[in-house]
């Protein structure tokens, strides 16, 4: 079930807001994103989300029922819920506002990225690994009490993307993205290691560091959380700052990784994003290619 309301537009924001979120004043908002499954708009110093589906729904409601849970291992980076909207007729799930996340996003919506300086970028590797290590060791019992669901990876090597896709991949990446299509996996990858509870989007533009790039400051957008291999976290990573940032982080990680963690990572980063690029060529995702582009080339690089 989906609804015919466009809440990507402002007339309809305005309609719905008071029914919504009757105690919050609706004041300057604007459009953030208009993604397959949220609008997300900025209001004051919140940003709200409203979602496209019900199943979109569930799984943001999700995040809030974890969010304490978060909190109490990671601390105040996970951004705070202001207010759960009310249901109504017309728009029959509920819209979540949470408080803006604080410091600079891992990767701005227009495409470019934060790149840390090589001191701080070791500082920044221990400190996301720290924050993992919390996240990745919560009990999964704790997580399927919320609603969070196992994910079984997909390690299947038998990739076929779409000329297009690998096209685009070639125009930014080069002759890397060929080498993997020929080896995508290594021997060392192992099969999918212990499943822990993962974030499941860690990409950059969900990573908000410091302005000296050493420490993360929030990490947003929890809706896609699943209980799997900790290399679906790694792969975010990979897709931000490369493999070897991911690297970094993994060597110090205290959390159950093998030595094929990297190398899964690795491979989910580059067939997913290749499989997204496929996506967006034939409308089925509606991803900018300003983000997409830096993603490739950082998935691709060594």
């Amino acid at each position: 079930m989906s609804s015919s309301l466009d809440t990507a537009n402002l007339a309809t924001i305005k309609a719905l807001w008071p029914s919504v979120f009757p105690d919050i004043k609706l004041t300057a908002p604007k459009l953030l994103l208009s993604g397959d499954e949220y609008d997300t708009w900025r209001v004051r110093d919140m940003v709200v989300k409203f979602p496209k589906s019900e199943a979109d729904a569930d799984k943001l409601h999700i995040s809030v029922a974890i969010r304490d849970e978060l909190v109490s291992r990671i601390g105040e980076i996970v951004p705070g819920v202001v207010a759960v909207g009310k249901t109504t007729k017309e728009f029959p799930w509920k819209a979540v506002a949470y408080e803006r996340a604080r410091g600079c996003p891992g990767q701005e919506p227009e495409g470019p990225m934060v790149r840390p300086k090589p001191w701080a970028r070791t500082a920044l590797a221990k400190n996301i690994a720290e924050t993992l290590t919390k996240v990745h060791t919560m009990p999964a019992a704790k997580a399927k009490s919320a609603g969070i669901k196992p994910l079984k990876v997909d390690l299947d090597t038998g990739i076929d993307p779409g000329e297009g896709a690998v096209a685009w991949a070639r125009k930014v990446a080069g002759d890397a993205v060929d080498t993997f299509l020929i080896s995508p996996l290594s021997s060392t990858a192992g099969s999918a290691g212990k499943a822990v509870v993962c974030h499941a989007d860690l990409k950059g533009e969900h990573i908000f560091v410091s302005e000296d790039g050493t420490r993360v400051t929030a990490l947003i957008d929890w809706a896609d959380m699943v209980i799997a291999d900790p290399a679906v976290d790694f792969a975010g990573l990979v897709i931000w700052l490369g493999p070897s940032f991911a690297r970094e982080v993994i060597a110090a990680y205290k959390g159950p990784a093998d030595e094929g963690t990297l190398d899964r990572a690795v491979f989910l980063a580059r067939a997913g994003l290749l499989d997204y690029c496929e996506a967006v060529l034939e409308g089925r995702e509606t991803g900018s290619r300003g983000i997409i582009g830096p993603q490739l080339a950082a998935a691709f690089s060594d």
